[in-house]
């Protein structure tokens, strides 16, 4: 391999396989570090793949401790998620699921997503808590 050749490889950035497709819909959980950190989850569907980075275009859900239960937040965002960061859990969830219908609630002392329709995601109390 000649200067040329080599400096040319330098330039082109290294491809890495997705693991997360646009058009995918995820759940996104922010890992708390601290017991009085936010919980916030966000939930949406995937615009756009580069390399270790996400596009999701969705809601954010905050818990509410008066009510103790996770709320959607109304207005619908786009939020870029480092898919390779150690601070989120990722949840991919069927294509077929609308972002818009889910919701949380309590079942049996569980907290668990649904969107009333059949799709059910039950959430660790260990890592949204």
């Amino acid at each position: 391999m000649n200067l040329d050749q080599s400096s040319q490889l330098a330039e082109k950035p290294a491809m890495i396989p997705a693991v997360i497709d646009v058009g995918e819909k995820v759940h996104i959980i922010a890992r708390r570090h601290f017991k009085e950190d936010q919980r916030r989850h966000f939930v949406g569907t995937v615009s756009m793949v580069s390399a270790g980075q996400i596009r999701v275009e969705g809601y954010t859900f905050g818990f509410n401790p008066t009510s103790s239960s996770f709320q959607r937040l109304p207005e619908l965002r786009t939020r870029i998620f480092g898919i390779l960061d150690s601070g989120y859990v990722i949840n991919v969830i069927p294509r077929h699921v609308d972002v818009d219908r889910l919701r949380y609630h309590a079942n049996q002392g569980t907290l668990v997503m649904s969107d009333g329709q059949g799709f059910k995601l039950e959430i660790n109390d260990s890592i949204a808590a």
